[in-house]
């Protein structure tokens, strides 16, 4: 994709909101006040985390019309549900003799002297009385014809005051909290909530080091999080904050300087003709500007705005992106004619601006739908409920033994306190952290460390094509002259050209480029093809137009229709001093400007020779032309009416090559087992030769073609074009049956097909999808729509593009990767610097990494607790358990120590693995891992804890009722250093490395640490000095004949978790048993859902194609 490509910015039109309305309820809040007060507030801090229930609590359900709070409910595409409580305001007035003026969602005008509204999520909903709901207030991109921007004179101060009563300023408010304020908030969310639960606990059981270490480290995570949170608001806010001196024009024409925050929906404003940084979105009504887009698209190539024209077409964004002057762009450069002001309207102020939708994407990230995230909340509830178990066989069997209440209730809460682990919502994050550093010496940015974990897990990686894929510059091959319905033999040399030919004048003429410092500028094909030509370009720094000349030949380029990729062309009108008409010339696709051509002038063989240098990977571009009369009014002339009734010129051909590491990248791709697409807005036929040339289609696999056509009896048909890859040079191959479920069959599809098989035949979509390579001729909105269908069939989707065209599918994938010589780019999470598609590689190779990182660290978390958990149960059985000192030892010196090195794991070299690495803590095989490695904890802890008892020296513990912490026994000792063995068994075990990650001995800081642990528990184990028995309050046996059966036990537990690990659970269960109980339950699944016929026919329409169609005639 090229930036002439209309640059369809990010702009949120999915939200999904549900309103629910509510009034308060006197007897409810009368008894929630009570709550409050008899549990001391805690009911209280349960609604802050759960504001939902507390409106239940307070207030009943109403009609919206009598509502005073909102209950909001965003569906995100079905995907989660997240709940917004809103209070509903009134904004009056402030002239009491004029009423407020909305702009709302459907397109109709709300006016009245008070506004009922609601605010959510940084946008403003409006009460309709006449709709009976609230609309989404907007600015003046909706329901406004283009020939209306010409009308808006300007506001005197009072209409402007009541402007912003309704919008506010436009001003994108980043929340900044203070230090106080975020401290609070962190230290009141459910884990520090639990944090100082278990701190009372620990002080209370006199765990008095342990208590004051945790302390330490939760004030330490505290500071560390408010700061960085500061931080991170600070950097936004500085980045994001912007004011800058506008010149506005008033209703009776003056014009006035005014503060940007000041700006509202409907101000003319100027732009200076040094350039700016707009502040709002706005609408060009005189004059040119050249813009540079990247903050917003990650494109850096600069683009040129013209005036919106005078028609009576409705606005829209997407398609009016070359009107339009987008908030947080820089403008370089203006053009007016003399004694002219270049002019805009402004549509769209604040957070409703495009700059503003994109920082309300970082406020409010779009949620998670990835398995790991969603099955470790999870995990958690499972470990409350083995902790509750516990708790309740703590108090049973001690009470069975008349202890003290009290201690009985205390120890069943330390339980709890051990079996959730209070670092685990740290520690998961250690893999993304060293990845993204990894990444950013890679010169590849993140900006939402969320989606590294999900990038592991890609195994379907859609690419854009130009500058991509292929080259960003084009080199010109050579023209193809048009003679009598004919195309002529193809030129290499331009100069060849007669002087009078109108396929030269139009490839001087009908471009976007601009000159900037002395530069020309613009789109890298646009550049070539002038070039190529050896005309000069001069623009006036007066003057909108500009001048392109070549030995006496002249023309001045009047007006530009800018290149729309759903219309797939873009137009020129130009004077020539050789002549009285005025000239249109028109360049696009093939199948375009034919479309547009008189029939007459569009030569007979066309599509044959078209075929031939698409075939060949070259990309081919059509010039047609007219006159036009001199008398038209340009300002208010429709596109529509000038690009028709074209005289076929030609074609432009450029020689498409891709880059050096494509092949490569796809094949290591494809052997991965990762599904490669094509989605581009070039020519099928272009698309499908780089297809092939790349390794997205294998040369043995068969290209069907998917169109949609009405036959001869009226009904539509859906028609297949079946073509050999391998034979792309030859013609089509002949009486094949094809079944859809045929191997080597692969799909492509241009844009109109995808639009019609989408509209008649949407049962055949799922499959479409499933089995297609080449996406062609795809718009913006349709690349989107491909990546959600694939989304949908359970891919995780990777989308790398070069960020401009592309922004919709690189926010809607999984993975966006944006090719952009900016350190980030909104437009996508991932932004590379490097300009090919290796980049691709390395995030889901460090993807990977994280993930099989993440997953470890949160596996031995959990056997962590549960070992703990064990020897804690086992302890309680005599009324003993570990000491602080112990927990403490265990916690800080082997654990955390161990936990902060795992990730420094690299990822492992050479291909990508073709096993796909799950995303999910509750698959068969992460489950099966979990619940063998707990099984060894348990089964040589009671071992190690029985075989104690059989020694002569062997004296049992007795519990102390008045010295509850005399912990000290033989049987603390045998199950405390045996469950030393086992933490360190199961970093190593759970420290997987091929094919993921490289093996732990090359994370050197680790494998020191391992040894360092396993010497220390030696020492512990048969020599510990006086000072260590002390400290730890161990027990220690005489003679080393126990010791030495611990270590037998250590070996024996190493031994049965790298089986279990490896050969059992890595190896037959997740290779051999899983996969099969997985495609035996889909079979089942699919022959209870199995549709009609698959066959498909071949029947030859014309001389050189042969169609394809299912038997079936347009039922849905």
């Amino acid at each position: 994709m090229t930036s002439s490509d209309a640059n369809e910015l990010p702009y949120d039109d999915n939200e999904n909101l549900d309103f629910n309305g509510y009034k308060r309820n006197g007897c409810k809040t009368a008894i929630t006040y009570f709550l409050y007060a008899i549990t001391l507030g805690f009911l209280r801090l349960f609604f802050h985390w759960f504001p939902t229930w507390h409106l239940y609590a307070t207030h009943s359900k109403c009609s919206l019309r009598d509502a005073d709070k909102v209950l909001i409910t965003d569906l995100y595409h079905s995907l989660c549900k997240i709940y917004f409580v809103e209070e509903v305001e009134f904004v009056t007035s402030p002239d009491r003799g004029r009423p407020l003026v909305a702009y709302l969602e459907d397109g109709s005008v709300h006016k009245n002297h008070q506004l009922r509204v609601v605010r959510c999520k940084k946008l403003c909903y409006v009460w309709s009385g006449t709709e009976s709901k609230f609309l989404r207030l907007v600015g003046l991109d909706v329901g406004q014809k283009c020939a209306d921007y010409y009308s808006f004179a300007g506001y005197s101060e009072d209409e402007r005051n009541l402007r912003l009563a309704t919008y506010g300023e436009n001003d994108i408010n980043v929340p900044l909290d203070t230090i106080l304020s975020l401290f609070f908030l962190e230290a009141l969310t459910p884990f520090y909530f639990f944090q100082v639960f278990s701190l009372i606990v620990w002080f209370l059981d006199e765990y008095y080091y342990y208590a004051v270490a945790i302390i330490i480290m939760s004030v330490v995570g505290i500071a560390t999080s408010v700061l960085q949170t500061r931080k991170n608001q600070q950097s936004l806010k500085n980045t994001i904050a912007s004011c800058e001196t506008v010149s506005v024009r008033a209703n009776d024409g003056a014009y006035h300087q005014i503060l940007s925050h000041r700006l509202v929906p409907g101000d003319v404003i100027e732009i200076p003709s040094g350039g700016c940084v707009m502040q709002c979105d706005a609408v060009l009504v005189n004059g040119n500007c050249t813009v540079n887009e990247s903050m917003l698209t990650g494109e850096s190539i600069p683009v040129t705005k013209t005036p919106i024209p005078k028609t009576g077409a409705l606005y829209k964004i997407q398609e009016d992106a070359f009107h339009t002057l987008f908030s947080g762009t820089k403008v370089i450069q203006t053009r007016v004619p003399p004694d002219q002001k270049v002019l805009a309207v402004v549509i769209r102020t604040g957070f409703l601006t495009s700059k503003g939708e994109l920082v309300r994407a970082i406020l409010f990230p779009t949620p998670s739908d990835f398995k790991f995230d969603q099955d470790s909340y999870k995990v958690l509830i499972v470990l409350a409920i083995v902790a509750f178990i516990g708790a309740i066989y703590t108090v049973v069997s001690k009470s069975t033994r008349s202890i003290e209440v009290g201690y009985i209730f205390l120890k069943a809460l330390d339980l709890i306190t051990v079996v959730i682990p209070p670092a685990l919502p740290a520690t998961i994050t250690i893999g993304k952290l060293y990845a993204l550093h990894r990444l950013k010496k890679k010169e590849i940015f993140c900006i939402n460390s969320k989606v590294i974990n999900v990038s592991g897990s890609v195994d379907c990686m859609c690419f854009d094509k130009t500058g991509t894929l292929t080259e960003d510059g084009l080199d010109m091959w050579g023209v193809v002259g048009c003679d009598d319905q004919k195309l002529t033999k193809p030129l290499r040399d331009v100069d060849a050209l007669a002087k009078s030919s109108k396929l030269l004048h139009g490839m001087a003429t009908c471009h976007s480029l601009t000159i900037i410092e002395d530069r020309i500028m613009g789109d890298p094909l646009d550049e070539k093809m002038f070039e190529s030509t050896g005309w000069c370009l001069e623009e006036n720094s007066t003057t909108h137009t500009a001048m392109v000349k070549h030995n006496g030949n002249e023309f001045e380029i009047l007006h530009r229709f800018p290149f729309s990729s759903r219309l797939q062309r873009m137009s020129v009108i130009c004077a020539s001093r050789n002549s009285d008409a005025l000239q249109v010339f028109c360049k696009g696709s093939p199948e375009m400007i034919s479309s547009l051509s008189v029939a007459g002038s569009v030569p007979c063989d066309l599509r044959e020779q078209l075929k031939t240098y698409t075939r060949h990977g070259y990309r081919v571009i059509a010039m047609g032309s007219r006159t036009i009369s001199k008398d038209r009014d340009i300002a208010t002339t429709e596109r529509t009416t000038v690009e028709c009734d074209l005289s076929f010129d030609g074609l432009i051909i450029f020689e498409n090559r891709i880059k050096p590491v494509t092949a490569g990248v796809i094949k290591m791709l494809k052997d991965a087992h990762i599904k490669t697409v094509m989605i581009t807005g070039d020519n099928m036929e272009t698309a499908l030769s780089v297809a092939v040339e790349s390794g997205i289609v294998e040369r043995d696999e068969n290209v069907v073609v998917v169109d949609v056509d009405q036959s001869v009896d009226g009904e539509l048909r859906l028609l297949y074009s079946v073509e050999e890859s391998s034979k792309l040079d030859s013609c089509f191959s002949n009486d094949v049956i094809l079944p859809m479920s045929a191997p080597n069959v692969r799909y492509a599809m241009s844009g109109a097909s995808w639009k019609r098989v989408q509209m008649y035949f949407p049962q055949c979509v799922d499959e479409l999808v499933r089995e297609g390579v080449v996406f062609a001729r795809m718009s913006g909105l349709q690349k989107q729509q491909v990546i959600q269908e694939l989304k949908k069939q359970g891919y995780y989707t990777g989308m790398c593009g070069d960020g401009a065209n592309d922004c919709g599918a690189l926010k809607t994938s999984h993975v966006g990767i944006s090719l952009s010589k900016e350190e980030a780019s909104v437009a996508s999470p991932f932004t590379a610097k490097q300009n090919d598609i290796s980049c691709v590689e390395e995030v889901i190779r460090e993807g990977r990494a994280a993930l099989a990182t993440s997953m470890g660290i949160f596996k031995f978390m959990i056997c962590y607790s549960i070992t703990q958990f064990t020897s804690a149960i086992i302890l309680y059985g005599i009324d003993d358990n570990l000491t602080s000192l112990q927990f403490l030892f265990v916690d800080i010196v082997i654990v955390l120590n161990l936990i902060s090195t795992f990730g420094r794991t690299k990822p492992s070299k050479g291909a990508l693995s073709k096993e796909r690495l799950e995303g999910a803590l509750l698959s068969l095989t992460s489950v099966s891992s979990i619940i063998s490695q707990i099984l060894f904890v348990i089964i040589f802890q009671a071992s190690a804890y029985n075989l104690i008892h059989t020694y002569s020296w062997f004296t049992p513990f007795h519990f102390d009722q008045n010295n509850v912490l005399a912990l000290s026994s033989y049987e603390n000792y045998a199950v405390y250093v045996m469950s030393l063995f086992q933490y360190i068994i199961m970093i190593i075990a759970f420290s997987k490395g091929e094919p993921y990650r490289r093996a732990i001995y090359t994370n050197k800081i680790l494998f020191c640490d391992v040894i360092l642990m396993t010497t220390i528990c030696l020492y512990i184990l048969f020599y510990p000095a006086n000072w260590v028995k002390t400290v730890l309050d161990l027990k220690v046996p005489p003679g080393y004949n126990f010791n030495l059966v611990v270590l037998a036990f250590a070996i024996a537990n190493f031994i049965c978790a790298f089986i279990a690990e490896d050969l059992i659970v890595g190896y037959v269960l997740a290779k051999k048993v899983y996969p099969k109980l997985y495609q035996l339950f889909r079979r089942r699944a699919k022959c209870s859902n199995k549709a009609a016929s698959n066959d498909y026919k071949v029947e030859k329409s014309n001389g050189f194609i042969n169609r394809a169609y299912n038997t079936f005639d347009g039922e849905t």
